[in-house]
């Protein structure tokens, strides 16, 4: 019997309609799962810790403190915006720059999303007033970025850049 393999095959009866019913409820279990695995207990990409929830000040401000931002009292500015249907260079840019902090606005087209704006007190290495960004919609950030207002200034995503000092440089 060297170099037969045995094979074993088994034959089971099965009714068609509780195997339908049962698949159908393993589905929609599975797809009730995922959706509130996504909605619920999602992780940031940029900060590593729980969910971008922002419904409230302190969600927002939660977030960006676990970013490594001290912000001023009152926000600076509330404003609805509209995220382009059709992204043109810069927007094409900015989202570029929320996909490499885990954010994508590719799917927020043509909505209106609000534009939370707060005071950073604690951005490194400048004397000019810096700035949080957070892009919401529905309850959850879906983008923004730290900078400055100038002209000449700067924009990046939210992780705070490391100064020298900071780094043991």
């Amino acid at each position: 019997m060297r170099g037969e393999s045995a094979v074993i095959v088994w034959s089971v009866k099965v009714k068609k309609k509780p195997l339908l019913w049962t698949v159908g409820i393993l589905v929609a279990v599975l797809t009730v799962v995922i959706v509130l695995a996504t909605r619920w207990a999602g992780t940031s990409a940029v900060s590593g810790r729980p969910s971008a929830m922002a419904e409230t000040d302190e969600q927002r401000r939660a977030f960006l403190a676990s970013c490594g931002w001290e912000l001023a009292a009152d926000p600076v500015e509330i404003r609805q915006v509209i995220i382009p249907e059709v992204f043109n260079e810069v927007y094409t840019q900015y989202n570029a720059m929320q996909k490499e902090q885990g954010f994508d606005l590719t799917r927020y087209r043509g909505k209106t999303a609000r534009r939370w704006t707060y005071e950073v007190t604690n951005y490194p290495g400048t004397e000019s007033r810096i700035y949080a960004d957070l892009l919401i919609y529905d309850g959850r950030i879906i983008g923004g970025s730290i900078g400055t207002r100038e002209a000449d200034g700067f924009m990046h995503g939210f992780r705070r850049p490391e100064t020298a000092a900071e780094s043991g440089a």
